[in-house]
């Protein structure tokens, strides 16, 4: 009789996001395994949490803790120098707690969901525990220091594994085991028929999902800057966390993201109306807008991972992205996907055009060259197999 072994998982949010829908990716992972998952998060302030219904769902045991994670945000797109040391510093003072948390923890293995937690790994190896780091960010370059420092705090985990081996080897670890571990495409997806380009490209009625939100990072100014270049017909969909209503109080503690707000209302009423722009908000079911569309827009203005890129694989989407080296694993530029330079809205427009003057034959073939891409690099045996050897290895 195989003994249960219990695993930590920790997460240092609360809330529905990449890397939160990673986790349970990857908690899935152990289906069918002597591995039992543990999942540890920040208790929720509202009556809703993500972590939680999801773990009462599946019936994973999981515990909610009642102060902060110690994190160093230190990554492409995160926030500013100032905010990030702030943040750490106010954090550090719950070391004390967090001790105590992991004292009383039997189990052996802990992993940590995200970069920005591996501050903890100091607690971790004091009480002789095993750590593997999922390193799920593209590392933030211009920051020497921090790099040097986080650099020694993941050489301290037993193992790291990246999504990419780009970024495995802009890491360059010396003393820890480093693996490539990628995301994977949701088992739940399978239950959804595939609409697939080849039955619905129609370039009267051609649908554009951008999934971002009104965020710089992920680029929702190029976006609609460049349909204001834009004279054809087009739908254009987005979800995503959109401001709330403004008032006073949000302009004073928000200025900059009320600042990017006002310059994307403005590029709004420049579009053309040919373009049709419908918002749908923060959405749980984002597969079925991927589905329903033609073409996924990823603009990031900052080198990022994007989980959109091979979910629009999974349902035989072509994408249209931003050229950055962070990609090489998973796009083949007029393979498929249509790649344009980094924060330039009018090659975006030039490559949207392009995109619709396309051959259907070009588009639905660009859309199943995802999907091979995408299945052969992220689909669940295989990366259930490397996280489980991995385990084996620590354990």
């Amino acid at each position: 009789m195989n003994v249960v072994k219990k695993i930590v998982f920790m997460h240092h949010t609360n809330i529905i996001g990449g890397g939160s829908l990673s986790l349970f990716d990857i908690i899935d992972c152990l289906s069918d395994t002597n591995y039992s998952p543990h999942v540890v998060f920040p208790k929720s302030n509202s009556a809703s949490s993500y972590l939680k219904s999801k773990c009462l769902d599946d019936s994973y045991e999981y515990t909610e803790v009642d102060c902060p994670f110690i994190t160093l945000s230190n990554f492409n797109g995160g926030p500013n120098l100032i905010f990030m040391l702030f943040k750490f510093l106010r954090n550090i003072f719950f070391v004390f707690k967090w001790n105590k948390l992991i004292r009383n923890m039997n189990e052996e293995i802990f992993v940590l969901n995200s970069i920005v937690q591996v501050p903890l790994v100091l607690l971790l190896k004091y009480h002789n525990k095993k750590v593997i780091c999922c390193v799920r960010e593209t590392k933030q370059e211009r920051r020497g220091i921090v790099n040097l420092l986080m650099s020694r705090l993941l050489d301290m985990c037993d193992c790291v594994t990246f999504l990419t081996k780009f970024d495995m080897l802009n890491w360059s670890l010396i003393k820890a085991d480093t693996y490539i571990l990628p995301d994977i495409v949701n088992l739940k997806y399978s239950n959804i028929e595939q609409r697939g380009t080849s039955k619905s490209f129609n370039r009267d009625s051609l649908t554009l999902l951008y999934t971002g939100g009104a965020n710089y990072l992920k680029g929702y100014d190029v976006l609609l800057e460049s349909l204001t270049y834009l004279n054809i017909k087009l739908n254009v969909v987005v979800c995503g966390v959109i401001p709330p209503k403004i008032n006073l109080r949000f302009i004073i503690l928000r200025t900059q993201l009320y600042l990017f707000h006002v310059k994307c209302q403005s590029l709004k009423l420049q579009i053309n109306k040919n373009i049709k722009i419908t918002v749908f908000g923060k959405m749980s079911n984002v597969e079925e807008l991927i589905n329903k569309c033609d073409v996924i827009v990823i603009p990031f203005n900052i080198a990022h991972q994007s989980r959109n890129l091979y979910e629009a694989g999974y349902f035989k989407k072509p994408v249209i992205i931003s050229d950055f080296t962070c990609y090489e694993d998973n796009v083949i530029d007029g393979f498929n996907c249509i790649t344009f330079n980094p924060n330039d809205p009018r090659d975006l427009a030039d490559k949207i055009s392009l995109f619709y003057s396309k051959p259907t034959e070009e588009v639905i073939l660009m859309g199943q060259n995802n999907h091979s891409m995408t299945i052969s690099n992220h689909n669940h045996e295989t990366v259930s197999k490397l996280f489980i050897n991995i385990l084996s290895n620590v354990g």
